[in-house]
């Protein structure tokens, strides 16, 4: 896992559309809008870490663009960006 040692690990369940964790040391959820854009959050309670996360795919589904934020309380610690390319 970025900004700390070791890795974590999460059970998530879902409805299709959302999905979401137990309670644990790695909590959060996420929704897909429009079948094509994800958005949410996780915890890492221990590292006192927060990861927004959000990923767009185009119409075509040809190209996915990826960002993700890392919060340590209210700093910004980090990001992690990029684009995908799909071939058909």
């Amino acid at each position: 896992m970025a900004f700390v040692d070791g890795t974590a690990t999460a059970v998530l369940h879902t409805n299709q559309w959302e999905a979401w964790s137990a309670a644990g040391q790695l909590v959060g959820s996420y929704s897909l809008s429009g079948g094509r854009a994800l958005s949410g959050h996780f915890h890492f309670v221990p590292g006192h870490l927060r990861l927004w996360r959000r990923e767009v795919v185009s119409h075509d589904g040809r190209h996915k663009a990826v960002l993700h934020t890392w919060y340590r309380g209210g700093e910004r610690v980090g990001v992690q960006f990029g684009v995908l390319a799909f071939e058909r």
